[in-house]
């Protein structure tokens, strides 16, 4: 029950103080939109028989690739422009307080990420119009499918929003971080282009994002049809780890902050 009223908190705190502006918005709505647009028009000067290697089959196919691809990286980049938010508590004085107060430091991580994604919600209510358009021809199956799309890409966002707010704590180099988890995550974990079209290092690189696994799963589901229990297992595993990782480095944060008297650990 405490967590629960910690991460409530945490969302009601996210709302107020940070997506209530309208450069916030304009960064939320207008560029994926852009960016979508961009890269759509960019595929259409091929043959999309070209893409037949890549399972991509037909225009349709093409249109979910792309829009799944830019979902799920709305969502994982909201979680890392929640984390930059981090900046703001460290510069007002107010992040050591935060971690004073009896609250469990993972409620705090998880509350920050689901305050920062339900800000998202109108690119899930975009993307369901669209899929369902796109494949009407069988739109039962499809309905039945995007409840578990939802779920994969949520869970997924917010395990990794918990994991970048913990690093956001311990580390006074924000804008490394930041620009770590923008160009590279777009680029290495298939958001519009195919991972396995990489070059074998890349892909080794790829699988430290779990926004690879949520991609290939969703795009299964939606095209393929069904799930692949190897990548399946690829995603718990990975989303394991990360909220693994993130309590481990909260967890040193506050015993550096017990002798120190400061969470940051680099």
């Amino acid at each position: 029950m405490t967590f629960l009223l910690v991460c409530k908190g945490e969302m009601a705190k996210q709302r107020r103080n940070y997506f209530s502006t309208w450069s916030t918005y304009i960064s939320l709505l207008l560029w994926p939109i852009l960016t979508v647009g961009t890269v759509i028009y960019s595929y259409k000067s091929f043959d999309v028989s070209m893409l037949n290697v890549i399972g991509i089959h037909s225009e349709s196919d093409l249109w979910i690739f792309l829009l799944t691809g830019f979902l799920c990286y709305n969502c994982f980049w909201v979680m890392v422009q929640s984390a930059f938010f981090m900046q703001r508590e460290r510069q007002n004085g107010t992040l050591e307080t935060i971690f004073l107060a009896p609250a469990p430091r993972l409620a705090i991580m998880y509350g920050r990420s689901l305050g920062a994604l339900f800000q998202s919600t109108w690119i899930l209510l975009l993307y369901t119009v669209a899929v369902l358009l796109i494949q009407r021809d069988k739109i039962v199956g499809v309905i039945v499918t995007l409840p578990v799309v939802y779920i994969i890409v949520i869970v997924s966002a917010v395990c990794w929003g918990g994991f970048i707010n913990s690093i956001f704590v311990i580390s006074r180099d924000i804008d490394f971080w930041f620009s770590l988890c923008d160009e590279p995550m777009k680029l290495l974990a298939g958001v519009s282009l195919p991972v396995k079209i990489m070059p074998m290092i890349l892909r080794v690189i790829s699988a430290i994002f779990p926004l690879t696994y949520s991609l290939e799963i969703i795009r299964q589901l939606l095209v393929g049809g069904g799930i692949d229990f190897y990548v399946l297992s690829k995603y718990i595993i990975a989303n394991l780890v990360v909220v693994a990782i993130t309590a481990f480095i909260l967890s040193k944060a506050e015993q550096n902050n017990r002798v120190t008297g400061n969470l940051s650990l680099y």
